[in-house]
C-alpha cells in the first residue's frame, strides 16, 4: 500500500469537487421530487468526506516513522495546512468584506461573526468550503497531540468518534425543526459559536484514511460496492444520528471501490490532480464575480453552476495552472 499510487483517487477527487460546486450552486433547485431531492442531499454529503479519507489516505500512508518523529511529520503537515487556510482567506477577503459592507449590521457584529468565521466555522460570506482546511487543521493539531502522548489506536479512534458523535448531533440539532424553548436555546448556542458540528467530523475521517492506507488489502469490489450502495440508500432516510453514520460507510465504501480500479501511469492523472483543486478552491471566486454582475447573489440554478464549473475548466487547461501537489 505505500509505494502504490492510486490515480484513481486523484480522478475521484475530481468527480466529488464538481459535487462541492453542484453543492453550492444547486442547478436542479426547481426539482421536487423528494426521492431525487433526498439522493442529492446524501450525495452532497459524501464530498468533504472524501477528500478527508483522501487526506488520512495519503498523510498516512508512508510508513516507518515511530513515535516522536511520526508526531513530527504530522504537526509539518498541520502548519501547512494551516498556511494554505490562512492564504485563502486572504484570497476571499474582497468577498468578505463585500458582505460586512452591504449587510447593514454593526460593527462589533461584524467583528464577531469575522472572528467567528475565521477561527470556529472556517467560512465567510463566499467562502463557506474553506471550512474544510481549517477542520484540517484542528483535527492535524489534535493527532499530533494524541501522539505526542503516546495515545493507543483504539484510544484515538475512540476520542474520534466520540467528537463525530457530538458534531452530527449538533448538526442535526440546527437543522431540526423544533421551536421547543430548550432545543431553540441550544440551537442558538451552537449558531453563534460553531455554526454547525461539522468542524467535530473530521478527525475520524482522517483516521480511516490513514487505517484504510495501512492495510495490507483493501475490500473485495462487490463488498465495497455492496456497502456503498447500503448505506448510501440508507442515509437517504434522513434519520437524525443515522445519515451522519450512514454517510461514513458510504465514504468508505466508495474510497474502498475506486482504490480496486488500477490505472496506468500516465501524465492525464496529474490533471485530475490538479483540476479538484482548482474547482475546489476557485469555484466560489468565479461564482462570486457571476452573481455579483448577474444574480444579484440569488446565486442557484444552472447558468451559475456552468459559469462557476465553466472558469473553472478554463483555468485547469492553462500552463500556468500546472503545479505540482499531492492532493487535498
Amino acid at each position: 500500500m505505500e509505494t502504490k499510487r492510486y490515480y484513481s483517487l486523484d480522478v475521484l477527487k475530481w468527480v466529488m469537487s464538481i459535487v462541492v460546486i453542484a453543492q453550492h450552486t444547486h442547478p436542479f433547485e426547481h426539482v421536487d421530487n423528494q426521492l431525487f431531492l433526498r439522493f442529492q442531499t446524501m450525495l452532497f454529503s459524501l464530498s468533504v468526506p472524501v477528500f478527508f479519507l483522501c487526506s488520512g489516505f495519503f498523510l498516512f500512508r508512508k510508513r516507518g516513522e515511530k513515535g516522536s518523529a511520526a508526531a513530527l511529520r504530522i504537526r509539518r503537515w498541520t502548519m501547512n495546512v494551516l498556511r494554505l487556510y490562512l492564504l485563502w482567506t486572504a484570497v476571499y477577503l474582497p468577498c468578505t468584506f463585500y458582505e460586512y459592507f452591504t449587510d447593514g449590521k454593526s460593527f462589533l457584529a461584524d467583528l464577531y461573526l469575522f472572528i467567528q468565521g475565521l477561527i470556529l466555522i472556517g467560512r465567510h460570506f463566499y467562502s463557506w468550503h474553506l471550512w474544510y482546511l481549517l477542520a484540517l487543521f484542528y483535527s492535524g493539531s489534535l493527532l499530533y497531540l494524541m501522539m505526542k502522548r503516546s495515545w493507543s489506536e483504539k484510544a484515538m479512534f475512540a476520542a474520534a468518534l466520540l467528537l463525530f458523535t457530538v458534531g452530527v448531533a449538533m448538526s442535526d440539532i440546527v437543522d431540526f425543526p423544533c421551536d421547543h424553548p430548550v432545543i431553540t436555546l441550544i440551537r442558538s448556542g451552537i449558531v453563534h459559536t460553531f455554526g454547525w458540528g461539522q468542524m467535530f467530523t473530521a478527525p475520524l475521517y482522517l483516521l480511516l484514511g490513514g487505517w484504510l492506507s495501512g492495510r495490507k488489502s483493501l475490500p473485495s469490489v462487490k463488498i465495497a460496492a455492496a456497502v456503498l450502495a447500503a448505506a448510501f440508500l440508507a442515509g437517504m432516510m434522513e434519520l437524525p444520528l443515522w445519515s451522519g453514520f450512514m454517510t461514513v460507510f458510504a465514504a468508505v465504501g466508495i474510497v474502498c471501490l475506486v482504490c480496486s480500479v488500477s490505472l496506468k501511469p500516465a501524465s492525464v492523472w496529474s490533471y485530475f490532480d490538479r483540476a479538484s483543486k482548482i474547482n475546489y478552491y476557485w469555484h466560489m471566486m468565479f461564482l462570486f464575480v457571476y452573481t455579483l454582475c448577474f444574480r444579484k447573489f440569488a446565486y442557484y440554478g444552472w447558468d451559475a453552476f456552468l459559469a462557476a464549473a465553466g472558469c473553472c475548466l478554463a483555468v485547469s487547461f492553462l500552463p500556468a495552472a500546472k503545479k505540482k501537489g499531492k492532493g487535498l
